[in-house]
């Protein structure tokens, strides 16, 4: 996954991910905004988020020591 792009993240399963995190190829927040674009994506057709804190994950992904 080097030198990933948000569109390859969700195609990646969560052990490639922590992987990519951990050898800082991705940050938290790359992984987190992915996240949301890709549920944010899907999630009409299904409506299976029930309650959306996109902007609460978003900042805690920004705070030092919380996986950046």
């Amino acid at each position: 996954m080097h030198n990933a792009s948000a569109t390859d993240l969700p195609a990646a399963d969560a052990a490639e991910l922590v992987r990519a995190l951990a050898r800082r190829e991705v940050s938290a927040i790359q992984l987190c905004d992915a996240a949301i674009a890709c549920f944010e994506q899907r999630d009409g057709a299904i409506n299976a988020v029930v309650v959306r804190a996109c902007r609460r994950a978003s900042v805690n992904c920004s705070r030092p020591g919380t996986l950046s």
